[in-house]
């Protein structure tokens, strides 16, 4: 094992476990953007339920 390709596997780890962290957090990230979606999208569905049950509540 020469001191070259020594350094070179500890910099190839090093850089490995650093993606390894970002895509953690991006997908961190990514989960949240999806979370705040899906309750944005659930509050729009239940406005439009209670919308619609207000309506048919008017006209019967």
């Amino acid at each position: 094992l020469s001191l070259v390709s020594f350094l070179w596997r500890i910099k190839h780890k090093a850089a490995m476990t650093h993606n390894g962290e970002r895509e953690v957090r991006s997908a961190r990230k990514r989960e949240r953007c999806l979370r705040t979606l899906a309750s944005a999208r659930i509050a729009v569905l239940l406005e439009d339920v209670r919308r619609s049950r207000s309506e048919q509540a008017h006209r019967g």
